[in-house]
């Protein structure tokens, strides 16, 4: 059995709600790990998300690295923590507007592009 985790920062709404635009200020991660063999759901957690001031943008990399996520799906992320995921083995998606569950039909069906630098306007 082949897994990935896959992180999307959202709301407190999990999976059913949108996908938060920028990755540093989400209230919370939904985490869906799933069999990437045949597509199987495996389980759904909400994490809370650090507050943005402690630790700056590397806080919600590691407390995802820490939880086991392989891939993240995001609507607007920074460069340093974009290169921050890249350097922990976490590889990033840009998303697209909608919920979460879409991004996760979207991600299952290689809908979504590979990241490489920074999106984030804020």
């Amino acid at each position: 059995m082949s897994t990935k985790k896959i992180a999307f920062p959202g709301t407190v709404e999990g999976i059913n709600g949108e996908l938060v635009g920028h990755f540093g200020h989400s209230p919370t991660f939904c985490t869906i790990e799933y069999d990437e063999n045949n597509k199987d759901v495996i389980s759904i957690e909400v994490i809370k998300n650090a507050p943005h001031e402690q630790g700056g943008c590397m806080t919600p990399v590691m407390l995802l690295k820490n939880n086991g996520v392989t891939e993240v799906v995001v609507g607007g992320i920074g460069h340093r923590p974009l290169m921050g995921f890249i350097q922990v083995g976490i590889d990033p998606y840009r998303g697209i507007q909608g919920t979460i569950k879409q991004n996760f039909e979207a991600f299952k069906q290689n809908q979504l592009q590979k990241l490489s630098q920074g999106t984030c306007q804020h």
